[in-house]
């Protein structure tokens, strides 16, 4: 059961977050984090439940964590933004 909940939360947290690049808001975003925690923690308890294929769950989980960063990144850059308009902001 903690392994279709785990394929959910990933698909679903995978197809959020590119909807969220689109469409950036703040909510949205911190959404994005809570659905990649949830499948972080459920992805570790498999592993811990089930440590047959430990190698094939770290390479894939670290594909997913790089997917994750990188649709973040990109979201917090739109939504900076959106907010500031055009101006490029530099903090010292």
């Amino acid at each position: 059961m903690i392994l279709i909940t785990h394929i959910v939360l990933a698909t679903i947290s995978i197809i959020y977050s590119s909807y969220v690049a689109i469409f950036p808001t703040k909510i949205k975003l911190r959404n994005t984090y809570l659905l990649a925690l949830g499948t972080i923690v459920s992805g570790s308890m498999v592993t811990i439940i089930a440590p047959l294929h430990l190698g094939k769950a770290c390479i894939e989980g670290a594909f997913y964590i790089g997917f994750m960063i990188a649709i973040s990144v990109i979201t917090r850059k739109r939504l900076t933004n959106r907010t500031y308009g055009s101006k490029q902001i530099t903090f010292m």
